[in-house]
C-alpha cells in the first residue's frame, strides 16, 4: 500500500478505532502524511505500524480475537 501510495502521490491516513459499546465505534483520523511521495521509503509503514501498535495497546481485546489464530478451530 506504501508503494501505490508513493506512485500516486497520495495522502496517508490511519484510522484509530475505538469501541465505545457492543456495536458502536468512533473512528479517528490520523494523518500519516500528506504527500506520500515526499517520505522516505518505509516511512509510511513504520508510522503505520506505530499508530496500529499503539490503537491495540489502548484496546488489545479489540484485536486479539480478530486474528484467526486465536479464534476457535472451525466446526466439522
Amino acid at each position: 500500500m506504501e508503494k501505490l501510495a508513493r506512485t500516486s502521490r497520495s495522502a496517508v491516513i490511519y484510522l484509530h478505532i475505538t469501541q465505545l459499546s457492543k456495536g458502536h465505534y468512533k473512528i479517528t483520523c490520523l494523518p500519516i502524511c500528506s504527500e506520500a511521495s515526499a517520505t522516505r521509503e518505509g516511512e509510511i509503514t513504520q508510522k503505520y505500524i506505530s499508530l496500529l501498535a499503539e490503537n491495540i495497546k489502548e484496546e488489545p481485546y479489540g484485536w486479539l480475537w480478530t486474528h484467526k489464530r486465536w479464534k476457535g478451530s472451525p466446526s466439522s
